[in-house]
């Protein structure tokens, strides 16, 4: 048998080590490329944030600047007592006596409604700059019918300020200069309250200049934004500013924000997603930290009509940054590439600096050419010095390998194709004192053993798949929960006709119930990492017909054609669960009505004790009624303890009927006539929020009981469900009808009454009872309600009277939802005519 060419180890290694050549090349192009790439990215960034870092740092002189004046403003405000005349003179000579005049446009001191003259509620005193250079007074703010100043952005976020530190305002136009201004606000304090404000207008003079400088010697552009991302100046202004015209009919330039700029350019998007979560990124981060006061973005929102709701949290966040101290924490640069940028018409890199004190923020905008213009030429050198040397160290391994290695195997090769019975008989080559002498008999051995044991391999085989197959117990050998191997007897135990079946669905996994997935595959895990994992245990399967089955469960690793795969014996145990559940009902049932007899015996007991001191009480203070008259105070005494000890004697003998000491005196009656008067007795009774709807079978319902303990039992239940209601608005449902068999059967082994039962129904709409109580509501002296609203006799007394009529009674509440009461007596043959 010929080889082909395609199959030829000659030609699989050549084509091995030309992969292998071409990966290497590629890789070398990768590396190159990356590595450059990566070496030039960081050179140009240090670059660009140095050159941005001038920017801020320039931008933070004038800033500094600014604060100090405006802290030395409010120092004057808050140590000279206030007289208007002294104040005018001195505020102009202040905000003159400076070496920067040229960025200063103005400032002056705004007092707390009354904080100056307790005779005017607005007093400040403002002067703005004018075109040629002098100061002038503005007494505008002042005017009773204009809006004022208290409520000004600049204003209100100021008087949170401890210390004095500067809250910086939003941009806005100069209408002179046609240049962004800013305002400095620091806080004016007096004994320990807020005195008012003392503000310094900025001018950004020059910040187009610089911007356009520094952007021309990075060959890009750099541009500034304030705190809610509005331009504070931009390469190309037409773009980046609108006009529209002041009440007063001027016409006033204004620079757009960012966002404004994405919706007029969408090619500007890139940008303005990094800014926006630049922003968002500060946010969360103060609000992880401590000291970020929620309530307080809330009270700036209220209190200034120029402040919505998310620049209030914004405004918040400078203010907890400035007064922890730790506004340089928070990211300081951050970088971004855009396929286009708006202005250059090219791909760039951007690069954004954060200054935390304003809360501005300086973007760099680069070329991306730039950056990457070396790595080209770089590239090629490198790589075509690797390729060539690369291609010369292939092509001598190749060489070496087709002498030493290819050539001796293609003998041995040819030598088995001459030699009948190749398996058994001597390879070419054995006779070589080589390695290859060595593999050929190594192979020769090796073939005639092989020949041996095959036959033995296939027997062993045949014998263990007959045992599994016939195996009483499901079996299935899995690799990563995807079986390998399953028996009919698995398959049969949850419902699938054949293997196949459970093969196709791919996993293990959909044999378990969802419940105990996690579990056992957490199991499996452990089993393969070789920790300890329990070797038999249960858990819940799942048939076909989606109907679960209890299952005994023993695993363990195997080898399975090489590898590691595990094998589980299943054994079915829903049969066996099932009679340990019943085993423990009833066990739970003997023990309940064990104690239960125990309590009846005690409460009859004690009972019959209390009933005898009773006695004479009763009499005694009856007779005391007859000696007086119901106009003396001694005739009232005594009547209280006639009543008193009648509710005495009534408690008592709820005892009793709980504890079945005494029997009930029962007649034949119809349970309509109870439950009819039982409903008439409660709508005069029940709360006025209490609706009762009588919802009733037509018919008599004839039963052999005490009326008595019946009317007792639908008594209690009502007043329990009018209670249940506590005062609020709800509705009880008073119900009777047949039923064949009664719920809640309180002797165990009784046979049903043939008759049927009449269920009297009680439902409320209350609050209802949690679960983890419900199942003591009947246990004597245990009630939910407060102290001194109940004895907790009244479930425990109905529950004694049903018994000893031989009914039952159920009880079902859901929380919120409400709880419902039946109560099932056996019924009677009606009266003969």
């Amino acid at each position: 048998m010929q080889v082909q060419w395609l199959n030829s180890i000659t030609v699989k290694f050549a084509a091995i080590l030309m992969a292998v050549y071409l990966a290497m090349v590629a890789l070398a192009v990768g590396l190159v490329q990356t590595a450059g790439r990566t070496i030039l990215e960081e050179r140009s960034a240090k670059t660009i944030e140095q050159a941005g870092m001038r920017i801020v740092t320039a931008l933070g002189q004038q800033v500094a600047y600014v604060d100090a004046l405006t802290e030395a403003l409010a120092d004057f405000g808050e140590s000279v007592p206030y007289d208007r005349d002294l104040y005018r003179r001195a505020i102009p000579h202040i905000l003159n006596k400076v070496s920067h005049r040229d960025i200063i446009a103005g400032g002056g001191l705004w007092p707390e409604p009354r904080g100056f003259d307790p005779a005017r509620e607005r007093a400040s005193l403002f002067w703005g700059r004018e075109p040629n250079g002098t100061l002038k007074y503005y007494d505008d703010y002042n005017d009773p019918n204009g809006p004022g100043y208290h409520h000004e952005e600049w204003y209100v976020p100021a008087k949170h300020v401890t210390g004095h530190h500067c809250f910086w305002s939003r941009s806005y136009m100069d209408p002179y200069s046609l240049e962004p201004m800013v305002t400095c606000t620091v806080p004016m304090h007096r004994d320990g309250a807020v005195l008012g404000v003392a503000t310094v207008d900025m001018k950004l003079t020059g910040l187009h200049d610089m911007m356009a400088r520094m952007g021309r010697e990075l060959g890009g552009y750099v541009f500034a934004l304030d705190r809610n991302n509005k331009f504070l100046s931009f390469p190309d202004p037409d773009r980046a500013k609108v006009l529209f015209r002041s009440a007063d009919g001027k016409t006033i330039e204004e620079f757009v924000t960012a966002q404004r700029m994405r919706e007029q350019h969408p090619e500007f998007s890139p940008i303005e997603a990094l800014l926006r979560e630049q922003k968002a990124a500060i946010l969360r981060a103060v609000r992880q930290g401590e000291g970020f006061d929620a309530d307080l973005a809330g009270r700036i929102d209220a209190d200034s009509y120029q402040i919505n709701q998310e620049e209030a949290e914004l405004i918040t966040a400078m203010l907890t940054l400035s007064q922890s101290g730790e506004g340089g924490n928070v990211a300081q640069t951050r970088h971004t590439r855009v396929e286009r940028d708006m202005l250059l018409n090219a791909p760039a890199i951007v690069t954004t600096f954060h200054m935390p004190d304003t809360f501005w923020t300086v973007v760099a905008v680069v070329p991306e050419r730039l950056v990457f213009a070396d790595v080209g030429a770089f590239s090629k050198l490198m790589v075509a010095a690797y390729v060539a040397l690369l291609f010369l160290s292939l092509l001598l391994v190749y060489v070496m390998m087709r002498g030493t290695v290819l050539n001796p195997v293609l003998t041995m090769i040819q030598g088995l194709r001459q030699v009948p019975g190749a398996a058994s008989a001597p390879l070419p080559g054995s006779d070589r004192n080589d390695e290859f002498g060595v593999l050929a008999r190594a192979f020769t051995g090796m073939q005639r053993r092989l020949e041996g044991s095959v036959e033995a391999a296939q027997g062993g085989e045949r014998r263990i798949r007959t045992l599994i197959e016939n195996s009483s117990q499901g079996i299935i050998v899995h690799r990563h929960m995807r079986p390998l191997m399953i028996n009919q007897r698995l398959a049969d135990m949850f419902g699938y006709a054949s293997p196949r079946e459970i093969f196709d669905k791919g996993t293990f996994m959909d044999l378990i119930a969802p419940g105990e997935r996690h579990r056992i595959l957490g199991y499996h895990e452990a089993r393969l990492r070789g920790e300890d994992v329990p070797l038999d245990y249960e858990y819940r399967g799942l048939r076909k017909d989606g109907v679960e089955i209890w299952l005994n469960n023993r695993s363990f690793l195997i080898d399975w054609d090489g590898e590691p795969a595990v094998c589980t014996n299943l054994f079915d145990i829903t049969e066996r669960k099932r009679v340990e559940t019943e085993l423990n009902l009833f066990r739970e049932q003997i023990a309940h009505n064990q104690k239960m007899e125990s309590l009846g015996q005690l409460a009859g007991g004690i009972a019959h004790d209390f009933n005898n001191m009773l006695q004479p009480t009763l009499i005694l203070s009856e007779l005391m009624r007859g000696d007086f008259d119901k106009d003396d105070p001694n005739w009232k005494r005594a009547d209280t303890i006639f009543v008193t000890a009648q509710r005495s004697k009534t408690l008592i003998d709820q005892i009793l009927a709980f504890s079945r000491k005494e029997k009930p005196t029962q007649q034949r009656l119809n349970m309509r006539d109870i439950l009819d008067a039982c409903a008439d007795l409660a709508s005069h009774t029940l709360p006025a929020t209490a609706q009762l709807e009588h919802a009733s079978e037509p018919g008599d319902f004839w039963v052999h009981a005490d009326p008595a303990q019946m009317q007792t039992v639908v008594m209690n239940l009502l007043s329990n469900a009018a209670d249940a209601l506590d005062s609020l608005p709800g509705t009880i449902t008073l119900g009777l009808s047949r039923t064949d068999h009664a719920k809640g059967r309180l002797r165990g082994g009784e046979p049903e009454n043939p008759l049927g039962y009449a269920k009297i129904l009680v439902a409320d709409t209350g609050h209802g009872i949690n679960p983890k109580i419900l199942q003591h509501v009947f246990d004597p002296f245990f009630s939910t309600k407060a102290v001194g609203a109940g004895t907790g006799l009244g479930l425990a007394s109905a529950y004694g009277i049903v018994q000893n009529h031989g009914g039952g009674i159920a009880i079902d509440s859901t929380l919120d939802v409400g709880t419902t009461i039946e109560v099932f007596i056996p019924l009677q043959a009606p009266p003969k005519e």
